[in-house]
């Protein structure tokens, strides 16, 4: 019985609460700016990356860069905790905190390094992606619109000259230093890691829509009860073989419709838990018998059908004792004491067809041996009389 298949731990982060969500986000800005802050004592102590960084701006960021560092740690914290409290209010406010925050925070550490540098751009552009990942969808219009705002505002202030442009960078710092190792390296941590990060954030959210795409189209074709193709995608299956039909003359077609006996008397005596539990059992025997040869659904109630290819009379009733054989083997337990031993009726019809009517009518068809098969008793097959003309 073919099941979906599980999800990667990446992608499901996606299926997180919010609040868990933001910790993760809170966790990952934690780590980038220890990370800058390392690049900072780094520069200190490399003579080369003295002439395109000014030390006094950056010796003064540090105090700065170590009260952001305990301020995500307060957020995270508070992240974590909101995370064992589901119901509380206090999670659309840390969506608001923690957004507002990136949208103020990033553009304004994007302008050390100049508004228009490639690191700035990047920085910019990646918010709508952080707010789509770990964003509930309000939150995530709350920072991209703020985030927009504080860019403008910073770039007309800098065009004006009430900002600096580029204050952490000499005039040599802006020219790039095209020979310059410390500068290469620079660039490449800044850029590579950050990009690193949104191309992993991208890739999961296409995964995810694959893999929610995939559940839709599973759910659409298959019963949820007993994985089992359901009546929709039957039809389409008889619509693939008139496609098949068209391309040669006729194809042979075999039809089994098959019927619990006394399902309803197991219902109400026992409750629709056990009934699900015989369906359940019976679907996973059929399929278990029919295998490959053939398509097998749930075609509604307790009813079940099975469509085959290339199968004379013969094989496809032989195939139909097999099952009626199987599911009278079965026993599902009603509870401690009692259980119920099933078995099914069957009505088989089977002809060479070339169009699609040709094929609802061999359902019918075997629909009516299903009844006669009850008619004589239960718990067994009955072949319809082929026809002359489908």
């Amino acid at each position: 019985m073919r099941r979906l298949q599980p999800k990667h731990l990446v992608s499901a982060i996606l299926d997180w609460s919010p609040t868990q969500r933001l910790a993760l986000l809170l966790a990952l800005l934690f780590g980038q700016l220890l990370l800058y802050s390392v690049w900072g004592g780094f520069v200190l102590y490399y003579p080369e990356a003295q002439s395109y960084i000014r030390l006094s701006v950056l010796i003064s960021l540090f105090p700065l860069y170590f009260s952001l560092l305990i301020y995500l740690a307060i957020l995270y914290f508070c992240c974590r905790i909101l995370s064992h409290h589901p119901h509380n209010h206090w999670h659309s406010v840390m969506q608001v905190v923690v957004a507002l925050s990136l949208a103020i925070g990033i553009p304004m550490l994007a302008t050390l390094g100049g508004l228009m540098s490639l690191g700035a751009g990047m920085l910019v552009l990646g918010i709508p992606i952080l707010g789509l990942f770990f964003f509930q969808r309000w939150a995530s219009y709350l920072l991209f619109a703020v985030s927009v705002l504080v860019f403008v505002v910073l770039v007309v202030a800098t065009a004006f000259d009430y900002l600096p442009y580029a204050p952490l960078l000499t005039d040599q710092g802006l020219l790039g230093g095209k020979n310059s190792g410390f500068w290469l390296y620079s660039t490449i941590f800044f850029n590579l890691m950050y990009v690193g990060l949104l191309f992993g954030m991208i890739d999961q959210l296409i995964q995810e829509f694959k893999n929610r795409e995939q559940k839709v189209r599973y759910l659409s074709e298959h019963d949820e009860l007993t994985g089992l193709l359901n009546r929709r995608a039957v039809q389409q299956k008889i619509q693939l073989l008139l496609g098949r039909a068209r391309r040669s003359t006729t194809v042979q077609v075999s039809v089994l419709v098959l019927d619990l006996d006394f399902f309803k008397s197991i219902n109400d005596r026992w409750g629709h838990l056990v009934g699900d539990e015989v369906l359940t059992a019976c679907a996973a025997r059929l399929q278990q018998i029919v295998g490959d040869q053939g398509w097998v659904s749930r075609y509604g109630g307790e009813e079940f059908l099975v469509l085959l290819l290339q199968h004379s009379p013969q094989q496809a009733q032989l195939l139909a004792e097999r099952i009626c054989q199987g599911i009278s083997q079965l026993q599902v337990r009603c509870d401690d004491v009692h259980s119920v031993q099933l078995t099914v009726s069957i009505g088989v019809a089977s002809q060479a067809v070339d169009r699609v009517e040709a094929i609802f009518a061999l359902i019918h068809q075997a629909d009516q041996a299903l009844y006669l098969a009850k008619e004589r008793g239960r718990n067994q097959v009955v072949l319809a009389e082929p026809t002359v003309d489908q």
